[in-house]
């Protein structure tokens, strides 16, 4: 048998891939472009590879979501080659969001090169300021040896506009003389579309307020639209500093602050007396500027068996720095004949972690501590006032009529009413009313002064079956700095306590320098004025609303408490996340309250502590949801087709039929004709988006 082998060889072309140069200058397209002018871009250039590689046919180039093409610039499509075989339409037709490229001709012999946009560019531009867009150009139909829907037909992105706008985000702080503002100062700069706005240089002034500023400036925003002053100083002490940061004709005005220098008050440093009876004075000590952390100022006696002083240490805070700390000496009794004795109480250096304070040494203070140990000879008591009463008064002790009876200096009255029956301690009924002067009065209680004189109302023990009435007449001068006048009170002695006891509805008539209070028993009375140092507490923090949109403002409020007899100030500081944002000096007398608000607010969404004191609560700041602006209808052109994006509704382009050119060539062109389903499922897809974010606002705003 006879077999026959045969082999056929067919040698079938290998196409290559064609080349395509994406459009140059997309790269950075201004926000402020957004239905603005036009960018023009560089041509599309599509190479072939071999021939044949650009089917004849239709192919699409598609812009990404968030820009739109010039409708009224359609690029115009050339073909080069030894001998050009390729063939398509010029111009292409173009709408909002697409170029169309028909090709009638393909290349057969040799490769061909075609180039969109070389006479007259794509012309590309934002549809929204913000959020901010990029992509590229892609083929969305046709084929193309080697180009898929990922080839690159150039690249768009949108970036920032202009700065239109600067916001302070670290206000300045006080601060001390010739020391960086810390934290650093922050601020920073969008466009109007509030998109954050990189690589630009804000420069900083003194706007108001004394001295000169030194630091860095101008200062280049990051890439989040913020720059940082980090070194800002100022050479001289004062309130009122304000400081103007700008770009162009951009400005913002920082809060007032103050700049202050590191010190320690005493005050009074010398004149101070005590005796060895247990007689007190007092003095203060007060910092003169905010301590970046605490200040501790020891305290010791140089003699002490003369004096004692009331705490080891007073310590000072960020928040109770400008408030005096009274420290009381007291004298100590040495049973020794030995004269009035000078003695000192020691300030130590300050210890503290600032380094404006550490080892700084505050003044000392002289005191001398009176001798008691004398003979002293026996007083004369000073005569009273004795009104013979036996007249008025029955055999039971009932006044027949009302009866007032002065003291012999006048400032003091005591008015007994008609009905009112007082007898002796052993039941007996009054004769007499007596009014006396205490040379030796006992002692008053701690943290309070004798106003004037004390007065000894005899019969001693005598009672009444309704009250009586003591008015005192007091000296102003008298009042210790820093009583309210209306806190002075009435106070009998009580001989079986030992103490003072204070009258209850007292009235007290600051016009004639008068108090009146009401008793039922005869002792030593005096009026008394409380001198317990100022002491403050800080309640009732209050936040509303508690939620609010970014940009608007919140009420931030608590009540100061004055717990002491004496007025004073108080810093009311507002904290935001532990940074201090606002002080407020607040002067209350004596158990005096007052309620203090601050208004905040952010531009930034998030949760923010709020402290004031040891109190605090949380304030939400949320981003407030823009109102979608209803759909706008566009009627469709032959070629055009909108597609939706996610999150903003794409800006109808004028209604334009572009100028389109058919050539004749062996297979037809794309016609459109029938039912255009890619544009209805455009829309439809465009009413759901809408649909979404309407849905999104609505359930937004209700909670």
């Amino acid at each position: 048998m006879l077999v026959l082998s045969f082999s056929l060889i067919i040698d079938l072309p290998v196409r290559a891939a064609a080349n395509v140069t994406p459009a140059a200058g997309g790269g950075a397209i201004s926000a402020d472009k957004t239905g603005g002018a036009w960018t023009s871009l560089g041509a599309i250039v599509i190479a072939e590879g071999a021939p044949g590689d650009i089917d004849d046919g239709v192919f699409v180039l598609t812009i990404p979501a968030g820009f739109e093409f010039n409708p009224a610039s359609a690029p115009d499509v050339a073909i080069t080659g030894a001998i050009p075989e390729l063939a398509a339409n010029s111009p292409a037709v173009i709408d909002a969001t697409t170029i169309t490229v028909t090709v009638t001709a393909n290349s057969s012999t040799e490769a061909d090169t075609m180039t969109i946009g070389g006479i007259t560019p794509i012309q590309v531009r934002p549809t929204a300021g913000t959020p901010l867009a990029n992509g590229y150009i892609s083929m969305t139909a046709g084929t193309i040896t080697g180009v898929t829907g990922a080839t690159n037909f150039g690249t768009l992105t949108e970036v920032p506009g202009a700065i239109t706008t600067l916001a302070i985000i670290q206000q300045p702080t006080d601060t001390l003389v010739n020391v960086a503002i810390a934290p650093p100062v922050t601020v920073r700069a969008t466009d109007q579309f509030t998109n954050n706005v990189s690589g630009q240089n804000i420069a900083v002034i003194k706007q108001a307020g004394t001295g000169a500023l030194t630091g860095t400036s101008p200062r280049a925003t990051n890439a989040n639209g913020i720059a940082t002053f980090n070194d800002l100083e100022i050479d001289t002490v004062g309130p009122g500093k304000v400081l103007r940061f700008s770009f162009g004709g951009v400005t913002v005005d920082s809060n007032p602050f103050t700049i202050y220098a590191a010190g320690i008050t005493v005050n009074p440093t010398a004149g101070l007396v005590t005796t060895e009876s247990g007689g007190t004075d007092t003095f203060t000590i007060v910092l003169t500027s905010p301590p970046t952390d605490n200040v501790t100022i020891g305290l010791t006696s140089s003699d002490l068996t003369e004096g004692t002083v009331s705490a080891d240490n007073v310590i000072f805070t960020n928040v109770n720095w400008a408030t005096p700390q009274v420290v009381t000496v007291t004298g100590v009794d040495d049973a020794m004949t030995d004269g009035d004795c000078p003695y000192i109480i020691i300030t130590a250096p300050a210890v503290s972690a600032d380094a404006n304070y550490n080892n700084m040494n505050a003044s000392d203070v002289s005191v001398t501590n009176m001798d008691d140990d004398v003979i002293i000879p026996p007083v004369q008591e000073p005569p009273g006032s004795v009104t013979n009463i036996s007249d008025i008064v029955t055999d039971e002790g009932t006044f027949t009529e009302q009866v007032t009876v002065s003291s012999v200096d006048n400032n003091i009255q005591l008015t007994v009413d008609q009905g009112t029956t007082g007898k002796l301690a052993n039941g007996q009924p009054l004769s007499q009313l007596i009014i006396m002067t205490m040379s030796y009065p006992p002692n008053p209680p701690e943290n309070s002064s004798i106003i004037g004189l004390t007065y000894d109302f005899r019969p001693e023990g005598a009672t009444f079956d309704e009250l009586v009435t003591i008015t005192f007449t007091y000296n102003p001068d008298n009042i210790p700095p820093g009583v309210n006048e209306e806190d002075l009170s009435i106070a009998f002695y009580d001989y079986t306590s030992g103490e003072w006891i204070t009258l209850q509805n007292i009235t007290v008539d600051p016009l004639t320098h008068t108090i009146t209070g009401q008793t039922n028993h005869f002792t030593p009375f005096t009026v008394l004025a409380f001198t317990e140092p100022a002491n403050f507490a800080v309640s009732d923090l209050v936040i509303s609303p508690a939620e609010i949109y970014a940009g608007e403002t919140s009420t931030v409020s608590v009540t100061v408490t004055n717990t002491g007899d004496l007025s004073g100030t108080y810093s009311v500081v507002l904290k935001v996340d532990g940074v201090v944002l606002e002080t407020e000096q607040v002067t209350l007398e004596g158990h005096d309250s007052r309620t203090v608000d601050f208004s905040v607010s952010s531009n930034t969404p998030g949760t923010f502590t709020i402290g004031i004191g040891s109190l605090s609560g949380v304030l939400n700041v949320i981003e407030p949801t823009p109102t979608p602006a209803p759909a706008q209808t566009q009627e469709p052109s032959p070629t055009q087709e909108i597609t939706p994006s996610p999150t903003q509704t794409a800006t109808p382009s004028p209604t334009t039929t572009p100028a389109q050119t058919t050539t004749p060539a062996p297979s037809p062109a794309v016609t459109e004709s029938g039912t255009n389903w890619g544009m209805i499922g455009g829309i439809i897809g465009g009413v759901i988006v809408i649909a979404v974010v309407l849905g999104f606002w609505i359930t937004h705003r209700r909670d």
